[in-house]
């Protein structure tokens, strides 16, 4: 036990965690804050939520079933769309943020975070 103790101390002692920048977001997974070109960005609870688990697994797919546990729990009563009206909202900041960055969706899997091509950023 002591020896997972002193594990766990380490870990914290080992140097900040760096920010995850994608596009021209950057997402500092400790303080939970998002910042784009620089400039803070405020979201809502569930919206930081879902962006967090989407930066936590980039170009990868996520699935509906895992962000529905991390946005509202196991115990929570969720109508079928709300992940879907969550990922709306944030796309549409990102968009208007101009952040490089996009939210694909998966058909029938789930959600993944990429950068965005440069002919969308230009479009």
């Amino acid at each position: 036990m002591i020896a997972r103790i002193r594990a766990n101390l380490r870990k914290r002692d080992g140097g900040a965690t760096p920010p995850v920048i994608i596009g021209a977001m950057s997402f500092d997974l400790v303080r939970r804050a998002v910042a784009v070109a620089g400039e803070p960005v405020l979201f809502s609870r569930r919206e930081l939520i879902l962006l967090e688990a989407l930066v936590r697994r980039a170009n990868c797919v996520v699935s509906r079933e895992t962000l529905n546990a991390e946005l509202y729990g196991y115990g929570e009563e969720v109508q079928d769309h709300a992940l879907t009206s969550v990922v709306s909202r944030v796309r549409a900041r990102l968009a208007a943020l101009d952040a490089g960055v996009e939210i694909y969706s998966a058909r029938s899997l789930g959600y993944i975070l990429r950068e965005a091509k440069e002919s969308e950023a230009e479009a």
